[in-house]
């Protein structure tokens, strides 16, 4: 539905690295027993202006690609870089999957594509996923930036620019719940 309507945006500035830990149960229950979840979060980094819910969007499908690029299993590891100063703020999902050729790379952001590993190995989805992801950062001043070979994994890049130095509007958990009330 996000994908044929317009959303209104609803950026609250917001610390990722707590974000990320509000999560971790959560995606953990997502990717499954047989995938192992591992964080590199930086302490001191910058804080981002987005939406809540959007960002939790990005973080689901970004899970849930890198859980059906590891039927059998493997390792998904988030990380964050961008810390106080620096111009922009980066989570970094990144997994030991089967990693896609250049021809895949060349499409993954294009509405309904799903790729020929995807229709051959039987994953459900609609293909809008990554074009979701996409469209996300660019709403944010943002970009997604992938890195991918066959056999070694993928790893995707989300940047968006830091917020100006100031306390959080709301914590993620209270951001939501205004989300969810407007």
């Amino acid at each position: 539905m996000a994908f044929s309507r317009k959303q209104t945006l609803r950026p609250q500035v917001l610390d990722l690295g707590e974000v990320l830990n509000e999560l971790t149960m959560l995606l953990r229950r997502l990717i499954g027993e047989n995938i192992r979840l591992e964080t590199n979060l930086r302490p001191d980094l910058g804080l981002i202006k987005v939406d809540p819910g959007q960002l939790d969007q990005v973080l689901m499908n970004l899970a849930l690609n890198a859980r059906d690029a590891m039927p059998d299993g493997g390792t998904l590891t988030i990380e964050t870089r961008g810390g106080p100063g620096e111009p922009h703020v980066s989570l970094i999902v990144s997994d030991t999957g089967c990693g896609m050729d250049e021809e895949t790379l060349g499409h993954i952001f294009e509405p309904f594509y799903r790729g020929r590993e995807a229709v051959s190995q039987q994953i459900q989805g609609s293909g809008l996923g990554l074009n979701l992801v996409m469209r996300i950062a660019e709403a944010h001043g943002g970009r997604v930036t992938v890195s991918s070979e066959p056999g070694t994994g993928s790893s995707f890049t989300l940047a968006v620019p830091a917020a100006p130095r100031e306390v959080p509007t709301h914590t993620h958990a209270e951001a939501e719940s205004l989300n969810l009330a407007g």
